[in-house]
């Protein structure tokens, strides 16, 4: 690339930056629109500097700890301007802007030259779902450079099979690991891309591909049982993240009995390969034949293991599609945005390789190819851009992210406008005003980690990860204080478990103080038995 070029490309990324970051700060603080898994994040992060039990493992052993972690540092720097909430999104604005690097470089190991190269940075880059989920601080732009870098990686070792492509592989799953629970199929497709480039070329050595493998899933492996540890040492089993009562499994249990959502996918694998199918058309509508031209073409070129750059993408879609059969799958709609980078690889494929050079049609197929399937190729996957965001804003698929939209418009048409986080914001308001003192108020955070990060004495918050939590929650009714519950919870909360009373208003040992849209306080009284 000329110096011109590189400066062109580097004012590019940088312009992109800027809308990726503008953006994180007009939701967060403009729209007031905050993701809940987001908020969780921020929180399990918030927990471990500012609660009134400061430690480590407050950040948690349900989600993957790395964004809780990297929101560590962001929180130091942003809490003291009023800024705390903007950790996860400016975490995510940069993460994508590196995904837009990365894809930039892909698209160039492909082989992709001229306009069209750029192009596809810019579908890419402009899809609303790549824009919205760069602002909202969700996780998927962080996985999303999890899969980039294992494809980049994996497209290296084909090429050259250099030591250090293998390390990088390995470290994007390691990475992968702490983000998200999706790697296992990352890892798997990586030893299988692996092994098959190994069977092309070097069939019969075994130790050449037993070597391999090791140093492909090593990183990964130290970093599952250093988080297998922590979960063991502090909850009680190695596989806590995987099917403790807070966890996935868990939490999707509501999926597997008949009347839900979700239940006609449940153990019928042709609905949920349907279900699946549908919502990646919606972001890639030419995707199935973009496949099968990019298919075609490494079958005519003869470089069948060429295929590898749309691995790691198409395994975390099939992963999800066994995820929806086995009724452990939310069904949202950004889990199928991975359709988004395979169907772009696919059409890059197309455009770079074109019809093999042979024969006296050779220039005739080379002109069609330049003046009629790259256009073809290329309007095919703008599309993409306009039925994005249809799904977004349309219920019926983006059940999680339509809301978004809704935000913003009450921002724009009325001042003051109710947010999803007001009751949490007026509770926290008003325990604030009881001017209360340390470990006043017992909380189950697992749906109330909102209200200690809006409080402006968070230490005054007994919580989930306090080293005495469950201490004081056995004995709730002699405790001198107050304790605070959701009036619903779509989780098992430890203290309506025990107290379920509350809810009610029926415990005899709790006064109510305090009702809110969401939240009811009690004021404990010990005497209240007698």
């Amino acid at each position: 690339m000329n110096p011109l070029r590189r400066h062109a490309a580097r004012l590019c990324l940088g312009l992109i930056a800027l809308l990726y970051v503008a953006a994180a700060w007009a939701l967060t603080y403009g729209a007031r629109s905050i993701q809940g898994d987001n908020f969780s994040r921020i929180a399990n992060a918030f927990y471990v500097l500012y609660s009134r039990d400061p430690h480590l493992a407050a950040v948690g052993f349900v989600w993957n700890p790395l964004p809780s972690l990297l929101d560590l540092p962001l929180l130091v720097v942003l809490r003291p301007f009023g800024l705390a909430l903007l950790a996860g999104p400016l975490q995510s604005a940069l993460w994508s802007v590196a995904n837009v690097a990365l894809m930039a470089r892909i698209l160039r190991q492909i082989g992709v030259a001229g306009w069209p190269r750029p192009a596809l940075v810019a579908v890419y880059a402009l899809n609303p779902f790549v824009a919205l989920y760069a602002a909202n601080g969700m996780t998927e732009a962080a996985f999303m450079t999890a899969i980039f870098l294992l494809t980049s990686a994996l497209f290296s070792w084909h090429a050259t099979e250099s030591p250090g492509a293998l390390l990088m592989a390995g470290l994007a799953c390691a990475l992968a690991m702490g983000i998200r629970y999706e790697v296992f199929a990352l890892v798997l497709i990586g030893a299988m891309a692996i092994a098959l480039i190994w069977w092309e070329r070097h069939w019969g050595d075994w130790p050449r591909l037993e070597g391999q493998l090791l140093a492909f899933l090593a990183p990964f492996l130290y970093v599952l049982l250093v988080w297998g540890l922590a979960n063991w040492m502090f909850m009680g089993s190695p596989t806590f993240f995987l099917d403790g009562p807070s966890s996935n499994a868990a939490q999707t249990e509501q999926f597997r009995h008949p009347g839900s959502e979700l239940w006609p996918l449940y153990r019928h694998l042709g609905p949920a390969i349907s279900f699946a199918l549908a919502r990646c058309l919606l972001f890639m509508p030419g995707l199935i034949p973009l496949l099968v031209l990019a298919a075609g073409t490494l079958a005519l070129r003869r470089r069948p293991t060429a295929a590898v750059v749309l691995f790691a993408p198409a395994a975390v879609l099939l992963f999800h599609v066994y995820y929806l059969y086995a009724g452990q799958s939310f069904g949202w709609l950004r889990y199928y945005c991975y359709s988004v980078p395979l169907g772009l690889w696919a059409a890059a494929l197309v455009v770079a390789h074109g019809p093999p050079p042979s024969g006296t049609r050779s220039r005739r197929r080379a002109l069609a190819h330049r003046w009629i399937t790259i256009p073809l190729v290329m309007a095919t996957v703008a599309l993409s851009v306009p039925t994005t965001l249809v799904g977004l804003v349309g219920p019926a698929w983006g059940r999680a992210e339509h809301g978004v939209l809704d935000d913003l418009v009450e921002r724009a048409t009325a001042a003051g406008a109710a947010t999803r986080w007001s009751d949490e914001q007026a509770m926290a308001a008003y325990i604030d005003g009881l001017r209360l003192p340390r470990g006043s108020v017992a909380l189950d955070t697992q749906d109330g980690f909102a209200i200690p990060m809006y409080s402006h004495a968070p230490a005054q918050f007994i919580v989930s990860s306090d080293h005495d939590y469950v201490g004081i929650v056995a004995a709730l009714p002699l405790f001198h204080g107050y304790v605070l519950v959701p009036r619903s919870s779509l989780v098992v909360s430890p203290i309506l478990s025990l107290y379920p009373g509350l809810r009610s208003n029926t415990a005899r040992w709790a006064r109510l103080q305090r009702r809110t849209g969401r939240w009811l306080l009690y004021r404990i009284a010990p005497s209240a038995d007698g």
